[in-house]
């Protein structure tokens, strides 16, 4: 393998997570904590308060208001 190829982005590395709603990077750890089930985070702190993720914003598509 070369050192490009070692230096690919995969579905588990931090590069790849992404915010459904506005597409900002975040962290795997972040998408564990506060994303659904399959890994997928619908809302993050760039588009909803931390009180909306702790309530939930994060793992469900629709809006918590």
């Amino acid at each position: 393998m070369t050192p490009l190829q070692n230096s690919a982005v995969t579905a588990d590395s931090p590069e790849s997570a992404r915010c459904e709603n506005c597409d900002a990077h975040v962290s795997r750890p972040f998408v564990r904590v506060f994303g659904d089930n399959e890994g997928t985070l619908h809302r993050c702190l760039e588009c909803t308060t931390f009180r909306e993720l702790q309530d939930g914003a994060g793992s469900h598509s629709h809006s918590h208001t």
